[in-house]
């Protein structure tokens, strides 16, 4: 496309104001937020598929143990969900105020242990190496 003497455009130009080096980091830091995001997403599908088999677990020890059918089994699958999302947002909400989640952790023990009684361990040996 040469229709009239240096007005010849080779390809998409850099943006006004912008050095070389401009574009080389603007485009090298779209590329790491790209690459953050898929991380991200697959860490998700992660998390979501392990609680998926938490649940199937569950289901499988429900049935195996209190002969639990479809119809009980499929509320007790929602509320294991619920109780998930719960524990995890008192975690996340302790843990802003107390790096270490001391109440959030000492709350799920003392459920915990209502529910196991002498059976009962401690979030330390519950949760080793977290």
């Amino acid at each position: 496309m040469t229709s009239k003497k240096g007005k010849r455009r080779r390809g998409p130009s850099k943006p006004q104001g912008m050095t070389y080096m401009d574009t080389v980091s603007t485009s090298a830091k779209m590329h790491d937020d790209w690459i953050e995001a898929e991380v991200q997403r697959r860490l998700k599908q992660r998390v979501r598929n392990l609680q998926q088999i938490c649940i199937d677990s569950a289901y499988f020890a429900a049935n195996d143990e209190f002969h639990m059918g479809p119809s009980r089994c499929y509320g007790f699958g929602q509320s294991m969900v619920q109780y998930i999302h719960e524990i995890a947002t008192l975690l996340v909400e302790d843990a802003q105020h107390d790096p270490e989640a001391v109440y959030a952790k000492a709350k799920v023990d003392e459920r915990m242990q209502k529910i196991c009684g002498d059976k009962f361990q401690p979030w330390e040996e519950r949760y080793k190496g977290g």
